[in-house]
């Protein structure tokens, strides 16, 4: 039986002599309190009982003390989770052992799992690496897990990678809802998830070798130019890699369709953070009135030009899956191929909305997580006519959406956008695998000791 791990003690503000650790407490008291975008550096000194100061003493600005704040719970979370992990003796005890540990973290310090989970994305490329930093001490756990049981079958480093990224977003909706301690209840169904992709022949044993779709013509359906590296330009409406202020977008844009390519082509190139409605207006061609007169603020011309971005995105995948009347394996890899295709073909699409949507605050993660949740059913994830024995649980179907996030987001951080469609076998198999372990309820489970 497990010993209890001491308990989180990097939050507590009464650190006295400890002033650099009563910032990253009065930090982690912000982020409880309304979010990382809504702190201030008035507010951590007011918080932290030091003045401005001796704020800008120990760090540069806020994103340096989130980023310290970021460490502290990595380290907390590193050492509970360990703790735990070496305490006991039976691979299964020990991978729940571990996830336990981490659960009554995310009850007890909701906001420094926050932290740990996704408020590092809310810094762009900044908390990139910060981010999988914290991934990698489960996935750890999990390579050293799975190793030890070699006879169950071959499991990937990017399906491990999926099911951390999973886990974690499953994690992220519950501290969103306000009911971290609803991760108690889904310790077995996803521990049942993450063992069930081990298995005899990896994802060969379910994947069909399909050749992916080649490029597109003309780009996706939205209208990008370019997208194929072809260099063709259209006699339609002008692509949104050309300035927003040229002479083919006045000549055949309105106003407000300037505004929303201006900034989402800004966000990409400076990201989010520089985004301002002078610099938007004077890459549109328009006046800062006129701006207003469209948008209420820079949030909301982002988002409208991630939702212009985004709006065949899943309708691409669903239209590349239903063709044909293949088995499901062939349609799910068909649908992976137009997905990853989709994006790879459009980097501005890809850093809008894997790297600096999560940066524009909630409504813009809301605005994410509703596109992963409609490309997972796209793919058919939940699909009652799968043929399994008995249907996924829900949280595992939002789990796998995550996952496939996961391989992408990492791709794309890392500079890799054009290289996606050779992650199709990888994410048609972090879609697949589960309702294939469906097959045999309890059997994922069955780790030796």
């Amino acid at each position: 039986m497990a010993t209890s791990a001491p308990k989180p003690s990097f939050t507590q503000v009464d650190r006295p002599g400890d002033q650099r650790g009563r910032l990253i407490a009065a930090m982690l008291e912000a982020i409880g309190r309304h979010g990382y975008a809504e702190t201030t550096v008035s507010e951590l000194a007011g918080l932290a009982r030091v003045s401005k100061s001796t704020f800008y003493a120990h760090f540069a600005g806020k994103e340096e003390c989130l980023l310290a704040t970021f460490d502290a719970a990595l380290e907390e979370v590193s050492a509970q989770v360990g703790h735990a992990y070496r305490a006991e003796s039976g691979l299964r005890e020990r991978l729940r052992a571990a996830f336990e540990a981490f659960v009554e973290i995310v009850v007890a310090e909701p906001a420094a799992a926050s932290v740990f989970i996704a408020e590092s994305l809310t810094l762009g490329r900044a908390g990139i690496d910060a981010h999988y930093r914290g991934a990698a001490v489960f996935e750890r756990l999990l390579r050293h897990s799975f190793d030890q049981a070699p006879e169950r079958g071959e499991i990937s480093d990017l399906t491990i990678r999926a099911i951390v990224g999973g886990i974690r977003r499953v994690v992220y909706h519950c501290l969103r809802a306000g009911q971290p301690q609803a991760m108690r209840e889904h310790v077995e169904p996803l521990l049942e998830w993450a063992v069930g992709y081990q298995r005899p022949g990896g994802a060969g044993s379910l994947v069909p070798p399909l050749p992916l779709p080649p490029p597109s013509a003309n780009g996706a359906a939205n209208g990008a130019v370019n997208r194929a590296g072809n260099g063709a330009r259209p006699a339609g409406p002008p692509g949104w890699e050309e300035p927003a202020n040229g002479i083919r977008s006045r000549m055949r844009l309105t106003q407000r369709e300037r505004i929303v390519r201006a900034t989402s082509q800004l966000a990409v190139s400076r990201g989010y953070p520089a985004l301002s409605i002078p610099a938007i207006s004077g890459a549109a061609g328009v006046s800062n009135q006129t701006f207003y007169e469209n948008f209420t603020g820079v949030r909301t011309a982002f988002l409208a030009g991630f939702e212009a971005l985004a709006e065949e995105f899943p309708a691409t995948v669903a239209r590349a899956e239903a063709e044909g009347e293949r088995p499901r394996p062939h349609r799910v890899m068909k649908g992976v191929g137009a997905m990853l295709r989709f994006v790879a073909e459009d980097p501005l699409f890809a850093a809008l909305a894997f790297i600096e949507l999560p940066v524009a605050g909630q409504g813009a993660w809301e605005a994410g997580d509703l596109i992963t949740t409609r490309l997972t059913a796209s793919l058919g994830v939940a699909d009652p006519a799968a043929g399994t024995a008995r249907p996924l649980p829900e949280i595992v179907v939002d789990a796998i959406g995550g996952g496939i996030w996961t391989l992408m987001h990492r791709e794309i951080a890392d500079g890799r956008t054009a290289l996606l469609p050779e992650l199709a076998t990888e994410v048609a198999y972090v879609a697949l695998a589960p309702p294939a372990a469906a097959e045999e309820p309890g059997a994922a489970l069955s780790l030796t000791r």
